[in-house]
């Protein structure tokens, strides 16, 4: 087994995480992109991370975190939502775990407390797409109604409606008769759809949809853009 697809399997127990160095941590887990691992104290600011989370954010590894805050780069109703998260993890030490949408992908989030020799600190294990988490049953699930559609923010509502049944295998015709519209406004629909965020195929939809473990129920919540606008653009200056 590669040290990369190790580090992927140790992601899936953030157990086994806790009680190594913020450095060996991160260089252990620097290969596994699929994957976000960040250290953050309860403050909110960032210690350490891998690439993934830089992935995760859509920035590139230029970007620099380290010692800033989240409320840097996320807007005030996240950056106050995580710190809560973080404050309330390094207070208890114990983990939560946390199923939520980001930039338009369903993650599993466990946040653990660091160690007893980091004790303002926690560690953030993100996996994309849904992915099936090891969490123990001791780890409790927090319930929240963040939703961040990411670049699906360039849709329209119903657009939004549209691609997200398409998403599920469903066809032209079986849309149009849920949403109550013809066969050809649904096409039409697709084919903005295509246009705006470069989808070819109905069956590009569909691996889209799925592979960020996307739901109907995601057009019928409150969305919010977590990343402040132009983020990521300032590593070069």
């Amino acid at each position: 087994m590669s040290v990369a697809t190790s580090a992927c399997h140790a992601c899936t127990s953030p157990a086994s995480l806790l009680g190594r160095g913020t450095t060996e941590l991160c260089d252990l887990l620097e290969g596994c992109t699929d994957i976000s691992v960040m250290v953050i104290d309860s403050d909110g600011v960032l210690v350490d991370y891998n690439s993934g989370a830089s992935a995760m954010f859509g920035v590139g590894d230029g970007y620099s975190w380290r010692g800033r805050r989240l409320s840097e780069f996320c807007v005030p109703i996240f950056a106050d939502a995580a710190r809560k998260w973080l404050q309330r993890v390094t207070s208890s030490g114990r983990s939560i775990h946390i199923e939520h949408i980001f930039r338009a992908r369903r993650l599993s989030t466990t946040i653990s407390p660091r160690s007893e020799t980091s004790p303002g600190e926690a560690i953030v294990v993100s996996n994309p797409g849904g992915a099936i988490v090891a969490v123990p049953q001791h780890v409790e699930s927090v319930a929240t109604e963040l939703v961040d559609i990411g670049p699906l923010d360039a849709l329209s509502k119903r657009e939004l409606e549209i691609l997200l049944l398409l998403g599920q295998g469903l066809r032209i015709t079986e849309v149009s008769k849920r949403l109550h519209r013809s066969d050809r406004t649904i096409e039409t629909h697709r084919h903005s759809i295509g246009d705006k965020l470069g989808f070819g195929t109905r069956a590009d939809i569909v691996r889209f949809v799925t592979s960020n473990g996307l739901t109907p129920e995601l057009s019928r919540q409150q969305a919010v853009s977590v990343l402040r606008p132009r983020v990521g653009e300032r590593n070069s200056k």
